[in-house]
């Protein structure tokens, strides 16, 4: 039977980070590389728990923002405009937790609330434990106006904030086609937070298209191809299709030395991709298993476009992972709205003309690392390189 109240001491320190950038770009910028640049507010939220007096595995970690003033209101059954939810394990109960939370809509004022949810009701009960900033935002407690607030009286939390400036960049690339992409800092990384459109090599020769299923399953150079919009509910045209989920290349196309990401950009190794994983909180000895590891998918998932009933989607690095399906080997299309497939440049090494790529999968919070035949199609994410 599970508790009704219980005494706990956790501690939440949180590092505002906010973002002010002007800044130009000369015309060689706009002709090819950077082409502007968009202000996103960013902070992280460190959680740690007290090793004597901890909560139970399975607790309902709940991080809220209010966007909107909320002084003399009650908490208790106010809804917040955004909620970080997330169900504790033993490993985060003991190691705590850093969740970060990117490129958000720049607000004046921000609340910030926090509760652990004991009953897993999504709302503030008797039982609960929760804490506020009282009637202060953000902005006030960093420069020593707020005071904290706890809705009981026996549970026991501490906050405490920490400031610290740093410019966030959401910059847009384009390439030889001319598109324009936006880009996302992840870590150390950073990463296109749209899937790839080009149709021609850096050197300007085209990549071929327009193949049958036959012709698609024999080719022996690189190849793209476009999801039918036909097949795919609320799209009227291919252009809404490759506006949304960019294009399908086989593994040719990203074994080919004329290059197709960016002046500077590429497609990224397998390597590349496990750093990006350990990065949103992967186990490291996850990182070079087979087949699906790990539970942290729906950190990368666009939070719109999945099946229902899967992953609660929570796209909190800004990568926007959508449901792109394939094109398989056979020439089919299949899986848009429950798959999301990923090249790197790493070819399988000992399983022949095969390339490994990641999987995302509506139901599934694992990613899954495989080897996929050089025919089959997917969608590429360019990374900077460093």
């Amino acid at each position: 039977m599970r508790r009704t109240t219980k005494t706990i001491f956790y501690r939440l320190t949180l590092f505002l980070f906010s973002a002010l950038l002007i800044s130009a770009c000369s015309e060689e910028d706009n002709d090819r590389g950077y082409t502007g640049h968009e202000v996103k507010q960013s902070f992280n939220v460190i959680v740690s728990f007290d090793s004597l007096n901890q909560p139970d595995i399975d607790d309902m970690l709940n991080i809220d923002l209010y966007y909107s003033e909320i002084s003399g209101k009650n908490r208790v059954g106010l809804n917040p405009d955004f909620s970080f939810r997330y169900e504790l394990t033993k490993e985060n109960i003991d190691k705590g937790m850093d969740i970060p939370f990117k490129f958000f809509e720049k607000k004046d004022q921000i609340y910030l609330g926090a509760h652990l949810d004991t009953d897993r009701d999504g709302r503030i009960n008797f039982g609960d434990l929760a804490v506020f900033y009282n009637d202060k935002s953000l902005q006030d407690i960093e420069s020593g106006v707020g005071t904290l607030y706890n809705i009981a009286d026996e549970e026991s939390v501490a906050l405490t904030l920490n400031h610290k400036v740093e410019e966030i960049v959401i910059e847009k690339v384009k390439d030889y086609d001319g598109n324009e992409y936006e880009t996302v800092v992840i870590g150390d990384q950073e990463w296109f937070a749209e899937n790839l459109k080009v149709t021609h090599y850096n050197n300007g020769d085209p990549i071929v298209t327009g193949l049958n299923n036959s012709e698609w399953s024999d080719a022996t150079e690189g190849a793209y191809t476009v999801y039918p919009y036909e097949n795919i509910e609320g799209m009227d045209s291919e252009q809404d299709v490759i506006d949304r989920y960019g294009l399908l290349y086989n593994w040719k196309v990203v074994d080919n030395p004329k290059g197709i990401c960016p002046e500077g950009w590429k497609v990224p190794t397998d390597d590349d991709w496990k750093i990006l994983e350990e990065t949103i909180g992967m186990n490291q000895d996850e990182l070079d298993e087979a087949g699906w590891r790990g539970n942290v998918a729906p950190l990368l998932m666009s939070t719109d476009g999945w099946l229902e009933g899967g992953n609660e989607a929570k796209d909190q690095f800004g990568f926007r992972a959508l449901p792109n399906g394939a094109r398989y080997p056979d020439g089919s299309y299949n899986r848009e709205k429950s798959h999301a497939y990923f090249w790197t440049s790493t070819p399988s090494g000992t399983q022949g003309d095969r390339g490994i790529r990641r999987l995302v999968l509506y139901n599934n919070p694992g990613i899954n690392r495989s080897n996929r035949p050089a025919t089959e199609g997917q969608c590429i994410r360019c990374i900077k390189i460093k």
